[in-house]
């Protein structure tokens, strides 16, 4: 059916179900202009009860306009998340963290092209752009802590997410995005000398070598806690072995390890 026609069926304004869709409320799509609702969609929406604030699943929200590319919706769905009283480090912990995780997984499962993969996490990265502003604080800061992608991995959404958290938290933060040899790390460590801890975020398989160079080129360099972790360092045996002093399963328990 249109969206016309689904909006009759609701009973709600055409305006209403377009923010739906918009919204990842209802799923449609595109054919010739013309958006085209099926009918187990429309009923799966009206079946469900209006969701209070906290049971809205918006990590499932974002992760369906992501994979489909629909970047003004996906910004409008962070938009209602802030609006609805979340703020910036929920949509990064509780929405564009999880999204992103289960997108990576669909690919790596072979449900979608890289192509799909590399856009939503195009997406995303421009997202936390946008978002970065509200972890702007004033008057001093405290200790420097730097926050780094592992050498030869690409993937520098969570080391942008985690430096905004640990900005927000007060920390003097030095983001260096992802792929950064050993001998950078190394080099930046000495130049902002003293670092209290250093966040390594590994996401590609089999770079064991390069991470365990990096981490003990930190460690001569002076830096303190030395903190591992993402899809590729899942448990505190394997950060251990690699260098590490410290094994975090998530961006906030990477903040608590540096608080504690």
């Amino acid at each position: 059916m249109t969206l016309q026609e689904a909006a009759d069926r609701l009973g709600v304004h055409y305006m209403t179900a377009y923010r739906y869709v918009r919204l990842g409320k209802l799923e449609a799509r595109k054919e010739g202009g013309t958006w085209v609702i099926e009918e187990a969609d429309l009923d799966a929406l009206r079946a469900l009860p209006e969701p209070a604030t906290g049971d809205i699943a918006w990590d499932e929200r974002l992760e369906r306009l992501l994979v489909s590319g629909d970047e003004s919706a996906a910004w409008a769905t962070v938009e209602s998340a802030l609006a609805s009283g979340h703020d910036a480090a929920f949509v990064y912990q509780a929405m564009i963290g999880p999204a992103m995780n289960r997108i990576g997984a669909r690919w790596e499962a072979g449900e979608l092209d890289v192509a799909d993969e590399h856009r939503a996490s195009l997406i995303a990265t421009r997202m936390a752009g946008r978002l970065s502003p509200h972890f702007n604080r004033r008057g001093r800061t405290r200790t420097t802590v730097i926050v780094t992608g592992a050498p030869n991995d690409h993937h520098s959404l969570s080391v942008m997410t985690l430096a905004d958290l640990l900005r927000g938290a007060g920390y003097a933060v030095v983001a260096l995005g992802g792929a950064v040899p050993a001998e950078s790390l190394a080099r930046t460590v000495s130049d902002h000398h003293p670092v209290a801890a250093v966040v390594m975020s590994a996401g590609r398989p089999r770079n064991e070598t390069a991470i365990r160079e990096a981490i003990d080129a930190a460690r001569q360099a002076g830096a303190g806690l030395i903190i591992a972790g993402g899809a590729a360092i899942t448990d505190e045996a394997t950060a251990r072995d690699l260098g590490a002093d410290a094994h975090a399963r998530s961006l906030d328990e990477a903040v608590a390890l540096i608080e504690a």
